[in-house]
């Protein structure tokens, strides 16, 4: 059994320093594991040890690891058409744009549908710059929004991810996230009447003027920032998004809400709910909303 087990490692290293030497070592993994196939909530790897899949994919395997109706469904549409690009029109494509747009809050009525959601955020982008002729954008310090160059220029969550990409693309100014328990401006929610907002007037006073400025994107809640959502501990929990939304209104400024299933705690086929049910509990809709679907089994779909 030792030698059994000494040879199965051997495998499972084989794996790991192919791995090394031909895969480029921009993404990292957080462990070890060389995974062969999954079941449910469960992976096995070339050992055929087993382990309990907690992550599922960070977030995205809802219904489990290869369930009988993805595949089936998968398998079924390989049959018929795997890709077309942008060649031509395809029934799925259309009936799905359809659907996402009639469940879609506000005046939300038009998809788009990609790979990733550092691509959905660089076109978001694009599309506020197109749409209202402005160059600046304002992210939230402490956010992610993804690796692309566009997308890790808006990402501050971590200095690493911007690290040996300088210079960055320019036109993005940052505001501090109004974090009640690290206040930027030092306040306690008890003594504040949401002061952290005048930083808004500060910047458009001192750094970019409001009409210059195409979008303001920031996550619901924050994700890798320390799930934050904003201003939470301030005795009417939406009345930042609110005055965020007045602020855009006043100004012609596109609001973007991005990586939304942070929104939804547990990862669960209602995610698109839990998404709607916090623009209701923040009392606003987003002009554009950029988020990652989990329904059909870490297959790519983004809007």
């Amino acid at each position: 059994m030792v030698v059994e087990r000494s040879r199965a490692a051997d495998l499972s290293q084989s794996y790991l320093d192919k791995g090394e030497r031909y895969i480029a070592p921009a993404n990292s993994r957080y462990f070890n594991i060389v995974a062969e196939r999954g079941e449910g909530s469960y992976l096995w790897d070339v050992n055929q040890e087993r382990y309990l899949d907690f992550a599922q994919g960070i977030a995205v395997n809802n219904v489990g690891h290869c369930h009988p109706k993805v595949v089936e469904a998968t398998r079924k549409q390989i049959g018929k058409l795997i890709h077309c690009s942008a060649v031509t029109h395809h029934t799925l494509n259309v009936a799905l744009a359809e659907k996402l747009a009639q469940i879609s809050p506000g005046d939300l009525d038009c998809v788009f549908l990609n790979n990733s959601g550092g691509e959905a955020v660089d076109a978001a982008i694009k599309m506020a710059r197109f749409v209202t002729g402005r160059p600046n954008v304002i992210a939230f310090n402490g956010g992610f929004h993804g690796r692309t160059l566009l997308a890790t220029t808006l990402t501050t969550a971590k200095a690493h991810y911007r690290e040996g990409y300088e210079p960055l693309p320019s036109g993005i100014f940052f505001m501090d996230h109004p974090y009640c328990f690290r206040c930027p401006i030092n306040k306690s929610p008890s003594s504040c009447a949401l002061d952290c907002f005048d930083l808004f007037e500060q910047m458009f006073h001192r750094v970019v003027k409001p009409n210059s400025v195409a979008a303001i994107i920031l996550e619901p809640v924050q994700g890798e920032g320390g799930v934050v959502a904003p201003a939470s501990s301030y005795p009417d929990g939406s009345a930042y998004m609110r005055r965020l939304r007045e602020i855009c209104d006043q100004h012609g400024i596109l609001l973007i809400l991005t990586r939304c299933k942070q929104v939804s705690v547990a990862p669960d086929s209602g995610s698109l709910l839990k998404i709607l049910a916090s623009f209701r509990m923040f009392r606003l809709w987003p002009k554009e909303l950029q988020a990652a679907f989990r329904w059909p089994g870490s297959l790519p779909l983004k809007n």
